[in-house]
């Protein structure tokens, strides 16, 4: 029973360590064709779009819907799984560009030019707008769902 469960033990082991050896080969086969690993995103990132500018439609891959009636695989899919880029962001060239050259979270993307805050005094601020006090008149034999002004005025005062 001792030796029995010895053997089963080993096994076990011997699985652990057969998976693992797997799993770092998948992984750097698959590293290969992504983009290189921990790349920070760049301040003032922005991805590009499908005109290889920004702003306009989103860039997306060449490889078609995740999953039937989706969307094509764009720079949030590639950002919403931590080995995406990894895994899949040199593939499907699409517009030009694959994920690791269009997508900031696979380190690709563009850094807009944002200007440096300025040591320039600003002009005083102006003075705060004055208002005429407004002058409510009543219309004659005015009335809403039969209530005058006086009724109104004193639901104010409760």
């Amino acid at each position: 029973s001792v030796t029995k469960e010895l053997n089963e033990r080993s096994k076990m082991k011997f699985f652990a360590v057969v998976t693992l050896t797997c799993a770092l080969f998948v992984h750097k086969a698959a590293a290969q064709d992504g983009c290189p690993s921990e790349i920070p995103i760049k301040d003032g990132c922005v991805d590009y779009d499908q005109d290889g500018e920004t702003g306009g439609m989103p860039w997306f891959d060449a490889s078609g819907p995740a999953y039937e009636g989706g969307p094509p695989p764009g720079c949030d899919w590639y950002g919403d799984y931590w080995d995406r880029c990894q895994r899949d962001g040199n593939q499907h060239r699409n517009f030009g560009k694959t994920a690791c050259e269009a997508c900031c979270f696979c380190g690709g993307g563009v850094v807009e030019k944002v200007d440096p805050p300025s040591n320039k005094p600003t002009r005083p601020p102006t003075r705060a707008p004055t208002f005429e006090p407004v002058v409510c008149m009543d219309i004659p034999n005015w009335s809403f769902r039969g209530n005058g002004c006086d009724w109104y005025t004193d639901q104010d005062s409760k």
